[in-house]
């Protein structure tokens, strides 16, 4: 048999303890004792940096095509297992940028023990509905959302991705 209990909406770490009378038909009545930690877990990447253009941390990263993408690294500061989904959400439709040569792909889940590091998978893809020459380099601002299966928990990581040749000689640092 399963209870499903929900606790109260805290951002604090709690501890709550209780019990739970239950009897069936004829049976004598049997009380169980119920412990329920309420915790939000805290998810980081240590990759972040703080743009000074938009006011936030973003995730950075150098993507050169034809080349395999350094998996992200994140970090679950929490004692709990977590299964997420992973989105990546870009600008609206009709947006300029949905025009652009290249696009990402993220894995669509990840699993993470308590307290221990996870990696996300991302893909650099060409856009099936550009036409025209490809770019040599090409900026993608996405949303990377991790959401904590069976909660209304979410991470969200703002995303840009500089795309280059493997022979493009300019920086590929930017702001």
């Amino acid at each position: 048999m399963k209870i499903a209990v929900t606790g109260p909406e805290t951002k604090q770490p709690m501890q709550l303890k209780g019990s739970i009378a239950l009897q069936l038909n004829r049976f004598e009545p049997v009380t169980l004792p119920i412990e329920m930690n309420c915790e939000i877990p805290r998810i980081t990447n240590g990759k972040e940096l703080f743009s000074a253009n938009n006011g936030i941390n973003v995730l950075k990263i150098p993507v050169r095509k034809n080349v395999k993408i350094a998996p992200l690294q994140f970090k679950n500061h929490s004692q709990t297992s977590l299964s997420m989904e992973v989105e990546l959400v870009g600008p609206p439709s009709g947006d300029l940028t949905e025009q652009q040569a290249y696009r990402l792909q993220a894995q669509t889940a990840v699993n993470t023990l308590g307290s221990s590091s996870f990696s996300i998978n991302l893909q650099l893809m060409v856009n099936e509905d550009f036409e025209g020459k490809l770019p040599e380099t090409q900026v993608i601002r996405r949303i990377l959302i991790l959401k904590v299966k069976n909660s209304s928990v979410h991470y969200y990581f703002p995303l840009e991705a500089f795309v280059f040749e493997s022979s493009y000689v300019g920086s590929v640092l930017y702001t």
